[in-house]
């Protein structure tokens, strides 16, 4: 499949698992940011070599964000507009993010999160400290992908810190 920017399609196959890299927009002017997109990329194509047929990899666009920073690849699907990244979080088996406030999204929507730290980029959330996993380029993503476990992470806690008091919550 060559890649193709969707703006209204929510076609999936509901035979495979969904692995979901929210994408965060970056300024040209920050080449340390756009070479984190790179590496990221790169870690994409090689699980979609990898993986093989049992999983769908997607990369929903950042509203401001244009497809050509990506490229073209194979078995990759690019969305740019609809469906919403809420959407796509909940059909997704697990979700990959650099740093973006979607990762809070999909936290509070209970959904595996993986955290992609490439280019040890600033991040304003220190995911860590709430048990959620972060990956540095020497990371396994695909075993991490595979092997993922919400077992201690303090999601609940996270939100709250950030987001004020949350009640009436099935997160740990």
């Amino acid at each position: 499949m060559d890649i193709k920017i969707e703006k209204e399609s929510s076609d999936f196959n509901i035979h495979k698992k969904i692995i979901l890299f929210l994408s965060h927009f970056y300024d040209d002017l920050y080449s340390i940011e756009k070479m984190e997109k790179g590496i990221i990329m790169e870690k994409l194509r090689e699980i979609a070599k990898i993986i093989g047929e049992e999983y769908e990899i997607i990369i929903k666009l950042h509203p401001r964000e244009e497809q050509n920073i990506y490229g073209d690849s194979l078995n990759i699907r690019i969305i740019k507009d609809k469906p919403s990244a809420e959407y796509l979080i909940d059909k997704a088996s697990i979700v990959l993010i650099a740093t973006s406030t979607s990762s809070l999204k999909t936290i509070a929507m209970n959904k595996p999160l993986l955290i992609l730290d490439y280019a040890n980029i600033y991040m304003p959330i220190n995911y860590k400290k709430y048990g959620i996993r972060v990956l540095g380029y020497n990371d396994d993503l695909i075993k991490a992908i595979k092997d993922y476990n919400q077992k201690g992470e303090r999601r609940k806690e996270l939100l709250e810190d950030y987001c004020g008091k949350i009640s009436n919550s099935n997160l740990s």
